[in-house]
């Protein structure tokens, strides 16, 4: 399952390889979310941690394109940690956290690697 409405989960990646943006790996995670105070995204399995630190409505989409951060078609990297989310192969577990966070929905799209 790629998308999810809760807080706590695990995506699966299929691949061999690790799902790296950095290095041009196509990635999209677009998330809604009500966080009057930011939300911290983190892959327990990998150790990465991506934190948006402005306030955000459910009504808006961030868009995290490969290692880039939108909202509506506009950079908002200089309101976040500068990280970007990598997804090891097998289960990796995701946790959303932040003060009085509502409403998550997280869609994951990005293909397996094969080599």
């Amino acid at each position: 399952k790629y998308k999810h409405n809760t807080t706590g989960f695990k995506i699966y990646n299929g691949s061999t390889d690790t799902i790296d943006p950095h290095i041009r790996h196509k990635f999209r995670l677009l998330i809604n979310i009500d966080a009057p105070k930011g939300f911290t995204l983190t892959n327990n399995t990998t150790g990465d941690v991506f934190k948006y630190n402005k306030a955000i409505k459910k009504k808006q989409t961030l868009i995290l394109n490969g290692v880039h951060p939108t909202i509506d078609n506009k950079r908002v990297g200089s309101n976040t940690n500068w990280q970007w989310i990598t997804l090891a192969p097998g289960f990796n577990e995701i946790e959303i956290t932040g003060e009085n966070i509502s409403n998550p929905t997280t869609q994951w799209v990005f293909p397996f690697i094969y080599r």
